[in-house]
């Protein structure tokens, strides 16, 4: 009989353990990705923090009650993973339904209590999953090796079999996967030797747990977990003119890159910052969603001649001073800046796009809708990471426009100040002014925010990036021009010559632009169709007066006294979309008042509360209850090392991590 246990204990004790592996970081997985459709991109970060806490507070959960579960291991490691089975659908359900909205966390007590409320749902997947692990590692403490080993192996398998399951499945869809997982790991327990028989046992227990698992497998197939959507994200939006007829869902797409949706309706009319000039409205058009984010428009035209509407845009202004230029667009999705390059006759079009899944969406199922824009004699469409394509090219182009950043500015979206982006720092400014031709310009275009904020950092980064490349004084090689809507700053490494400034001025009277910083003699600043807000006692707006200090003597102190971080980011601190300053807050709340959270950056601020978050209910579930325990196995001396080894431990791992 002894043989037999041994013989069949460890393949099925590994077997469950590695599949219990596999299904918890298959669910940390599945979660990203459902919270970032569902919720905003920071939140999906957070899994990670709560998977480790989870793992944390099962060690604690084991210290108090682990010697009751050894004794009957068999039936408590099944029950357990059962549980875990369960939890994953039921607590992601009573996550999405309650009322938490992101935006008003740090304004409502309630949304405070509803996030901690849901942050703790999604710890108890986590909390019961490790506790079958760990559970297990005290249980065969004299082959921990084995139990380790088919650890790592389900956890590196389970990574690999949900990427590929995201290719094919929806977000939600996932999570019934792994409930689907967690029977085959419960019938690895029921097949060991650990687990009583009818026999030997009660056979109540043995009824008990047929009837769990049967429940868990109803739930994974007839009630399967669904996304709320934020109500502010887009596709929530599209989804309500769906819902009145006055949008058409079109495809969507599954992949670990992100989901992609397409939707059609005469509503949608996005021509980013067209001004008064223009003479009709945008063409018809579909509108193209990343994880619930707008992230292109695709007119549905057949040639440039069609688009009119873009010349009257603050971004065909480069393609104004630059005859017949050779273009790259970095971070083009659907196609509407390859129009505007050929309405001013590039010479090339390259397209460079980091989502391949985006490249082969606009040459395959969005082609004929698209009129191949993607595929036009003269365009080159490439799947790559943009900050990577600049470090590995050899052309040189006349136009170079961050397409990327184009959008509503951070204060609209507010949610995206934690995301990093290594195009947008000093030194990925200064690879695009790299690769232009003599005379070539570099492009980019934000919305106008007030204050201001993130179109004075790219002013700002793109002065410190040509100073890099040995120019003595930025202020001649850069141009700051907008309308009522957006700003479009240039920079070149060329010095603006006479004729530029000319022609400039002549693009400005015609599209009734106001330039804001122009190294020309005879522009006036202070003569603008478009009043903004400026310093007190002068004619000229903020942006003049930032660009104006930026350019001076005065650089260090205006970025130490300005209410927003403006300091140039760099790939150390890849942050550009993160202006938040803590000890602008009072100043914020004196001027706006009740309203002032919406000159807040919110996602650094999320995130910054959820650690706090974390490391209160870190220690309320993992080092607090260590003090009421009397039983030690080992000397209290050991104590304060043991937990200082640790906290350090942790520390170096998340340190580690970041840097990778």
């Amino acid at each position: 009989m002894r043989l037999r246990s041994l013989t069949r204990d460890p393949f099925a004790a590994d077997t469950a353990v590695f599949v219990v592996s596999a299904a918890i970081i298959g669910l940390e997985l599945a979660l990203m990705r459902c919270l970032s459709v569902a919720s905003w991109h920071h939140f999906a970060s957070l899994v990670l923090s709560t998977a480790l806490l989870g793992f944390g507070a099962s060690g604690t959960l084991l210290c108090f009650v682990g010697r009751v579960l050894d004794r009957r291991f068999g039936l408590w490691s099944t029950a357990l993973t059962l549980a875990f089975g369960l939890s994953v659908l039921l607590c992601f359900r009573a996550a999405q339904a309650l009322p938490l909205d992101p935006q008003y966390i740090f304004f409502s007590a309630r949304q405070l209590f509803i996030l901690i409320v849901y942050h703790l749902l999604l710890l108890v997947p986590f909390l019961l999953g490790a506790t079958v692990i760990g559970l297990a590692l005290v249980h065969y403490r004299g082959r921990a090796h084995g139990i380790y080993a088919a650890n790592l192996l389900g956890s590196g398998t389970g990574g690999v079999l949900m990427l590929l399951l995201m290719l094919v499945l929806p977000e939600a869809t996932l999570l019934s996967v792994i409930s689907g997982l967690i029977l085959i790991a419960a019938a690895a327990w029921v097949i060991s030797e650990e687990f009583p028989s009818p026999a030997r046992g009660r056979p109540w227990r043995w009824v008990t747990l047929v009837f769990a698992a049967g429940i868990l497998a109803l739930l994974a197939t007839v009630w399967p977990a669904a996304l709320r959507i934020d109500p502010y994200k887009a596709l929530a939006v599209v989804r309500r003119y769906e819902d009145q007829s006055d949008a058409e869902h079109r495809l969507t797409e599954h992949s670990p890159r992100g989901r992609l949706d397409v939707y059609a309706s005469p509503l949608f009319h996005d021509t980013l910052f067209a001004g008064f000039t223009a003479p009709s409205a945008p063409p018809a058009q579909l509108r193209l969603l990343v994880d619930g984010n707008i992230a292109g428009t695709v007119f549905t035209i057949e040639s440039e001649n069609e688009a009119e509407i873009l010349d009257h845009t603050p971004m065909s202004v480069p393609y104004r001073l630059v005859d017949h230029p050779g273009v790259l667009l970095l971070g083009e999705t659907g196609g509407t800046n390859v129009w505007l390059a050929r309405r001013f006759n590039a010479s090339s079009i390259t397209v460079v796009q980091g989502n391949p899944q985006i490249v082969a969406l606009m040459t395959g199922p969005l082609a004929e809708a698209s009129g191949g824009v993607f595929s036009l004699p003269g365009v080159k469409a490439m799947a790559a990471d943009p900050r990577l394509f600049l470090e590995r090219s050899t052309g040189d182009y006349d136009v170079i426009q961050l397409v990327h950043a184009e959008g509503m500015a951070v204060g609209v979206s507010s949610l995206l100040s934690v995301r990093e982006d290594f195009l947008l720092t000093r030194e990925g400014l200064t690879l695009c002014l790299q690769r232009l031709e003599p005379g070539g310009l570099l492009a980019v275009t934000r919305q106008i925010q007030d204050p201001p904020r993130d179109n004075v950092k790219l002013l700002a980064t793109a002065a410190e990036a040509l100073e890099s490349l040995g120019v003595e004084d930025p202020s001649r090689h850069i141009v700051q021009i907008r309308n009522y809507l957006a700003v479009t700053t240039l920079a070149s490494l060329t010095p603006l010559d006479a004729v530029t400034c000319k022609r400039l001025q002549s693009v400005a009277e015609k599209l009734q632009l106001d330039l804001e910083w122009a190294p020309c003699s005879d522009i006036d600043s202070t003569d603008q169709l478009a009043r903004l807000s400026g310093p007190a006692g002068m004619d000229y707006s903020y942006y003049h007066y930032a660009a104006g200090e930026i350019f001076s003597s005065r650089r260090e102190a205006f970025f130490d006294d300005w209410a927003y971080d403006v300091r140039p980011p760099s790939d150390n601190r890849p942050y550009f979309y993160n202006v938040f300053r803590w000890k602008s807050l009072p100043l914020l709340q004196q001027v706006y008042g009740r309203t002032w959270y919406r000159k807040v950056e919110l996602g650094y601020v999320v995130v910054v509360g959820v650690l706090v978050e974390v490391v209160v209910v870190g220690g309320v579930l993992i080092l607090l209850p260590l003090f009421w325990l009397k039983r030690r196995s080992g000397p209290r001396d050991g104590r304060r090392p043991t937990a200082l080894f640790f906290l350090l431990l942790g520390i170096s791992y998340m340190l580690l991590d970041r840097s990778s």
